[in-house]
């Protein structure tokens, strides 16, 4: 035999500790609320990866503009996909809670490559703004739908 191996099976163990009394909320309803929560490593894994917590700036003040306006960047993405509106019938509905569950999960250097960085060419004629998507992609559809989305008033 090559290699290495177990020679016991060693479990893994997981803590939760809050300050909830076991009346108040069962443990599993404690487990499972945390375990949705939990998500603070992917952002800062996030953060890293798009630069948010380097410092490339010769001053402190200048660093943290810097974070706090990547940090926008990642929290304009999360709004968006949560802004995205649902349609009526049911197909386009499916298809489009996968689009939005897709956006919530999506790392910011695809969601800049898909969304952000498409090649456009914009044109000023006659008091209009003419944008034209110069490259097709999958992601084109979702770009519509937040798009249709956005442009709605927030108040009903």
């Amino acid at each position: 035999m090559k290699g290495q191996q177990f020679l016991f099976h060693q479990p893994k163990y997981f803590f939760y500790i809050t300050n909830l009394s076991k009346t108040s909320m069962p443990a599993k309803k404690i487990v499972a609320e945390s375990n949705q929560r939990c998500d603070q490593e992917n952002i800062i894994a996030q953060g890293k990866a798009m630069g948010a917590l380097a410092a490339p700036l010769h001053d402190l003040t200048s660093n943290w503009a810097y974070m706090v306006m990547a940090m926008l960047a990642w929290n304009l993405k999360c709004w968006l996909s949560l802004s995205l509106n649902l349609a009526d019938n049911a197909a386009a509905r499916a298809k489009q809670t996968k689009q939005k569950k897709r956006l919530l999960r999506m790392d910011f250097s695809t969601f800049r490559q898909e969304l952000i960085q498409i090649p456009t060419q914009i044109l000023n004629r006659g008091r209009r703004l003419i944008c034209r998507l110069l490259q097709w992609r999958p992601s084109t559809e979702l770009l519509f739908n937040l798009h249709v989305s956005v442009s709605h008033p927030l108040r009903v």
